[in-house]
């Protein structure tokens, strides 16, 4: 695992932290870690591991899952020869990507929209908003956790009408993006670009050029459209419906 994959990790991992979470070991003495509420992970510390030893760490980390759980696994931690899953599917996949800013590049985001952010008192109606753009739900007790954690939250506010969110967490000089969604309605109007533009702009204003994110399938054109590279597949996986 390079180093660049594992920068891109432990700014995930330090912000899935932020939630209230339980710290195990391994029969083998691999650290790992579960949440019980969103996003409802378990995932272990990146490293370069032997195949022998990420065998027994899927299956480990598998078992530990109950039903509500995603399994979070880099593909570089994966075996290479056909994993036994142990019951699990894999539910969906997501890019690892990251991009050192250019200083000199001005901001070209469109002047009608505009990232406001959010408070306690709005982490209810953040909640729902995101959970809209992204078709699951969200606690607003884990918004509530994010934002005392650190975390900052936004709304896409466009021609004065909330349009979507999005959220940035910065750790060791870097910031992760994440949550970046805009409602149905609002969709084929560019707003994820401008909003991912003024996200930029705010990371240069802070002095940090180094950005991390993990996109879904059908956020990756965007993003390497902006000039993010990918660094690799994170895989996740879920239990099986036995009914």
């Amino acid at each position: 695992m390079t180093t660049e994959q594992q920068q891109n990790l432990q700014n995930l991992h330090q912000l899935w932290r932020i939630q209230p979470y339980q710290e195990l070991t391994t029969r083998h003495g691999v650290p790992f870690y579960k949440l019980e509420q969103w996003p409802s992970r378990v995932w272990c510390e990146p490293g370069n591991y032997k195949e022998a030893e990420k065998t027994l760490l899927l299956a480990e980390l598998s078992a530990q899952m109950s039903d509500s759980h995603t399994l979070s696994m880099p593909e570089a931690l994966l075996p290479k020869s056909e994993p036994e899953l142990n019951a699990l599917t894999l539910s969906f996949s997501q890019q690892m990507m990251v991009k050192t800013l250019d200083a000199s590049a001005p901001c070209t985001a469109s002047p009608q929209l505009a990232l406001e952010p959010i408070g306690p008192q709005q982490a209810q109606q953040w909640a729902d908003t995101t959970g809209r753009c992204f078709g699951y739900t969200v606690a607003a007790s884990s918004v509530t956790n994010l934002l005392h954690g650190n975390a900052r939250l936004y709304f896409i506010v466009y021609q004065g009408d909330i349009a979507g969110t999005a959220m940035t967490f910065i750790q060791e000089q870097q910031m992760g993006i994440h949550q970046v969604g805009v409602l149905d309605s609002y969709r084929g109007k560019g707003l994820a670009r401008d909003a991912m533009l003024l996200v930029e702009q705010y990371a240069l204003d802070a002095g940090i050029n180094t950005l991390q994110l993990q996109a879904s399938a059908m956020g990756e054109p965007l993003y390497q459209s902006l000039g993010y590279r990918s660094l690799g597949a994170i895989h996740n996986f879920i239990k099986i419906d036995a009914t």
